[in-house]
Order: structure tokens, then sequence, then C-alpha cells
């Protein structure tokens, strides 16, 4: 019954199959599609060159899936969202991840029907090349696997997004950005790089890439599977939740906190090998990236998710009166419609004991064990102090508030790092009070801390950093407490 109406019976699913699968429209593209399959095969063929055709056709492969699959589901959304379709599925009796699922398979039909196209040259080329039948459907599953989670974003960027064209574009900017950066293995993960290298590569010649959890060499497959499938699962999980209306939030405050979780754990697993090992002959990988990745990585998601689970001002009342209703003497922390408070306090507490983990896996990189500590620290500090102060404008300012907390943000995380690149510029790096100035913000400080932490200067910036971090925190803790008693008292 569950599988009828999700899939067999479900409107949203069956609209799309029947007007994407349109004769007149699908069959010119699957003749261009299998020619040129026929033609990058032949060329492979004749020029002995078989492992570059099995690799072209895997390009063509993601290109359709990837690029044009997610640009027709994020289009999809958005003219539903945009004509009123969206409001009349979301008042039938369809449960929000039926409606989820139907532009999640069903916008991108056409694309699939493309790339199943191209299944009988990839498999043909790959058993004449001498590559596993195995390691074929390895690729294959990480293919599926990758073009769902970017569809995922593609249906939550139609729903944010106020228009088809930007939603379009983000989700394109989003791919693009993910497979330019697959050097990092966090990032890489999210790709189908680290598997088709793995997999398609000369069974004579060096392994050209190395995945490891905690340091430990793991198969590219089953790391990226590990990094995918959860992060997929808490899209859904906010693409269904967004389908059951337009005001609801992505994710409820615990779902965040699990999120986080997840990725910082993810983070910290990835810390030990940073970049993705490759040969010397193909990429110098003699710098380490893990810890700078796992710091930078978590402040710039707990900034996210916090923001995703603040409410504003209406928001906050709505739920006071739904409380009282309910005789409740106050709505519960975990709330949706309750202040960020409690989750960006968790946020940061998961921030620390990620720096903790990574200090424990500290011997085996380049970066220092009270170094690491400290940055965690400053990060987990920055993540409360972004939380606290977008609550306390959001409360307080309302409709202005995003134009006041950017001037918050510019003054004390983006003009010390201006200042401080400017006198070292002026000074040629000889002045010392350019790293004073620079360990001001966050955005400079973790870095510059985990870089120079054998300086004699380093035990100055470090006390600048953490006083400026925990005085904003301090600040902000109590501003944000005090409005938000004033906004519950005013109800």
């Amino acid at each position: 019954m569950m599988f009828r109406d999700l899939v067999l019976e479900n409107p949203v699913l069956v609209k799309h199959v029947r007007s994407r699968l349109r004769l007149q429209h699908l069959i010119p593209l699957i003749v261009i599609v299998i020619a040129l399959c026929i033609c990058i095969s032949w060329a492979g063929i004749v020029s002995g060159r078989d492992r570059s055709a099995v690799t072209s056709i895997t390009v063509l492969q993601a290109l359709i899936l990837f690029l044009v699959g997610a640009a027709a589901v994020a289009t999809a959304v958005s003219n539903a969202r945009e004509s009123g379709m969206l409001d009349f599925h979301r008042i039938s009796p369809q449960q929000p991840a039926a409606i989820t699922l139907g532009f999640l398979l069903g916008a991108p039909i056409r694309e699939y029907v493309l790339f199943a196209c191209t299944l009988p040259f990839s498999l043909l080329l790959a058993v004449g090349t001498g590559y596993s039948i195995l390691g074929w459907l390895a690729v294959l599953t990480d293919l599926i696997v990758v073009s769902l989670l970017y569809y995922t974003i593609a249906i939550l960027a139609g729903l944010a997004l106020p228009r088809r064209t930007s939603s379009m574009m983000v989700v394109v900017l989003i791919v693009v950005v993910l497979n330019l950066g697959w050097v990092l293995q966090i990032a890489g993960c999210l790709t189908i790089v680290p598997t088709v290298l793995s997999v398609f590569s000369d069974p004579k010649g060096p392994v050209p890439i190395s995945t490891t959890i905690l340091g430990y060499p793991v198969s590219a497959f089953l790391v990226s599977l590990l990094h995918q499938v959860p992060v997929l699962v808490f899209l859904l999980l906010a693409a269904a939740r967004k389908m059951r209306h337009e005001l609801a939030y992505p994710l409820s405050k615990a779902d965040a906190v699990m999120f986080y979780l997840v990725v910082a754990l993810l983070l910290v697993a990835d810390a030990r090998s940073g970049r993705l090992d490759i040969p010397a002959g193909l990429h110098d990988s003699s710098a380490e990236l893990g810890i700078p990745t796992l710091m930078y990585g978590l402040l710039t998601f707990g900034a996210l998710l916090a923001a995703l689970v603040t409410p504003n001002a209406g928001a906050l009342a709505r739920g006071i009166r739904h409380a009282r209703k309910l005789g409740l003497s106050r709505v519960s922390p975990w709330g949706d419609h309750a202040a960020n408070l409690t989750a960006v306090a968790v946020f940061a507490l998961v921030f620390v004991g990620a720096g903790a983990a990574a200090s424990a896996l500290s011997r085996y990189t380049p970066w220092s064990m009270p170094g690491t500590s400290v940055v965690a620290l400053i990060g987990a500090c920055a993540v409360l102090f972004w939380g606290l102060a977008k609550q306390s404008f959001d409360l307080a300012f309302r409709r202005n508030s995003t134009s006041y907390l950017m001037l918050l943000m510019f003054v004390c995380w983006v003009l010390p790092l201006i200042l401080g690149l400017l006198i070292s510029a002026v000074s040629s790096g000889r002045d010392t009070m350019a790293s004073h100035v620079l360990a001001l913000s966050p955005l400079s400080s973790m870095g510059l801390l985990l870089t120079t932490w054998a300086e004699p200067t380093t035990t100055t910036n470090a006390s600048i950093a953490i006083a400026a971090s925990v005085g904003l925190v301090a600040v902000f803790a109590i501003i944000a407490w005090r409005v938000t008693c004033h906004a519950v008292a005013a109800e």
C-alpha cells in the first residue's frame, strides 16, 4: 500500500512521467545521446584508448544526470510554486513525502531514460577494457545516489528561491563547485570523482586515489556512500517539511542538531586525510587540509543551521500563543517557534567535541594539539555569537534585522580581516600589529593560529582571539536573553 501510494498512484509523479516522456520530445534526444555514445566508443576502440572512452561516457552520464537533471527538477518545483499548483498539492490528501518523491523521481524522468541509453555502451567498453563488473556497478550506483542528492538540493532551491531562473542557476553552481573542489575528501565524496578514479584506473598502474576514514584506507565507493547517504536523508527530510507548508522550517531544532552532529563526525573522520591522497605526479598532496577543513566547515555549517532554526518575532509570538492555548507555561526549547538559544548552545558543544576528537588525532598531522583545541573554542564561540546575534536582531528589528545583522558581521568579522591584511601589506609582513588585528576576527584567527602556533606571537594572538570571541558571546547572550524575555512578556 505504501509503495502504491508513493509511486504507482502518485499524481505528481504520473504527471511528470506523462509530460516529460512524450515521444515527440524524447526520441530526438535519445538519437542524439546514442549517436554521441557511438562516436565516443568508435573513437576509443579505433585509437586504442578504451579507458578514455569509458571515462568520456561517464562524463556524459554525469552531465545528463547532474546538470540537466538538476536544472529540470529546480525548474519543475519553481514552476509549480509560481503557478500555485504546489499550494493545491499541499491542501490535497497527499503526504508531503509523496509530493517530494513525485518531484524527485518525476521531474528528471527524461534524464534517467537518456542515462539508461548510455548504459550498454558503458558496460561493453568497461568489460572490453578489463574493468570489473562490480566496479562498473559501483560507479552506476554512485551516479544514481549523487543524482538524487543533487535533485534534493534542487527541490530545496526551488522551494526557497523566488524565481525559477535563480533556483536553476544556484543548483548548477552548487553542482559545479562541489565537483571542482573534489580534492578535499569531504567535498569530493559528494561527487562521483573518487569512485570513478578508483574504479576506472589502469590496473597495471599506481592507484590514482586513496580515501580514508580516521586515517585508515577504505574503498572510495564505501566512503562516498558514507558521506552521501546521511546528507541525502537529512535533505529529503528538509524538502518534505517545506512541502508541508510554505513557512515551515526546513529542519526542526532536534533534526538540525542531529544533522550538525553527523557532519561533525564526517569532518572528524576526514580530518586525517584532508586531501584525497593522490600521487605527486598528479597533484601536490604535501599540504594537510583536514583540520582547517574541519574548523571552517563546522563554522560555516553551524552558521547555516543556526539561521535555518531561528524564528522571527511573528513565529515566536505564534509559538507562545499556541503554548498558552494548550495550557503550557512556556514554549518547549526544541519547538520550531522557540528561540534558538538551546540549539546554538548544542552546536557550540558539538564544535568543541569535534575539536577535542581532532586533537586526539593531531599527532598524525602538522597541526598541534593545543592549537586545534583553541581554534575549536574560537569556532564554537563564533557559532554562538552568530546564532545569538541573529535571534536578537530578528526579535528587535524585525523587517530590518538582516541589514543590521550584516552590518554587525562586517564590523566584527570582516573589518578586522581587511585591516589586518592592509597593515600586513603596508609593513611587508614585519609588523606584529597585523596579526593582532587579524586575531580579532574568527574568519582569520582560526587559520592564523593553526599555521603559526609555534611562533612567539601566538600566545598574544590566541589571547586576543579568545577574549574577542568570548566577549562577543557574553554580550549577545545577555542581549538575546533580554530581548527574548521582552518578546515573551509582550505576548
